[in-house]
């Protein structure tokens, strides 16, 4: 007897609701975290906001993922966190890009260009020799404001860098962070988001999953024991 070859068309199918369930729940996600950057920064608590964000997202996979009759799968866990992931990168590059475009329209960010500067610091060097004690201080009072200018200046350029956001993100309160930590801080952030919101995704398909259906025999047992139970 000839075994029955596989129908191909049965794994197309099995597989058409996970792409479905993919491709609308990446966009939901993105849409979450686009929308959170909007949100006012007073609510934006540094290890706790993203992860709420994150959770939320988890969620709605989940329940977008009973709608598509998804099975609680490690495919289905992976494609969570990458998700979650990904939509935690892009509203932290948006919030950036968002930050910095604004920065660069405030006055202290349009400070006199290097070249100006430099041509200042050229001409104190080529003071006369044949000084007064007066105008010498003088001339190195102006040479050291302009170095306190020159650092100020590198302050607010690596302010507008993705590193100097990272950092402005950490409050006052909790002290300075060197380099690497308000990075390192941020992928923390991250990991931990997307692996409580696939964790979350994958809960919720397996504890609002519809029962499984009885069988004949199994009904008739148990009316069976009910009858019993009565007589």
């Amino acid at each position: 007897m000839q075994g029955k070859t596989p129908d191909p068309n049965s794994d197309s199918s099995a597989r058409r609701p996970f792409v479905g369930w993919l491709v609308v729940g990446v966009l939901g996600v993105l849409a979450i975290f686009v929308a959170s950057v909007f949100l006012p920064d007073t609510v934006k608590i540094p290890g706790v906001f993203a992860v709420l964000i994150a959770a939320l997202a988890g969620w709605g996979l989940g329940r977008w993922g009973l709608a598509m009759n998804i099975q609680p799968t490690m495919a289905v866990a992976i494609a969570a966190w990458l998700a979650i992931a990904g939509g935690e990168v892009v509203s932290t590059v948006k919030t950036n890009r968002d930050r910095v475009n604004y920065l660069r329209k405030q006055p202290k960010y349009q400070d006199a260009p290097d070249d100006i500067v430099e041509g200042l610091k050229r001409a104190l060097e080529a003071a006369p020799a044949n000084q007064t004690e007066k105008d010498r201080r003088r001339w190195q009072d102006i040479r050291d404001d302009i170095e306190r200018g020159e650092a100020k200046r590198k302050d607010l350029r690596e302010q507008l860098t993705f590193f100097g956001f990272l950092q402005g993100r950490i409050p006052k309160t909790w002290g300075k962070w060197n380099s690497p930590w308000p990075a390192a801080f941020w992928v923390a952030e991250v990991v931990i988001g997307s692996t409580l919101g696939a964790w979350l995704a994958l809960s919720t398909l397996r504890n609002v999953s519809p029962a499984e259906p009885r069988t004949a025999g199994q009904i008739d047992s148990s009316q069976d024991g009910g009858s019993g139970d009565r007589t």
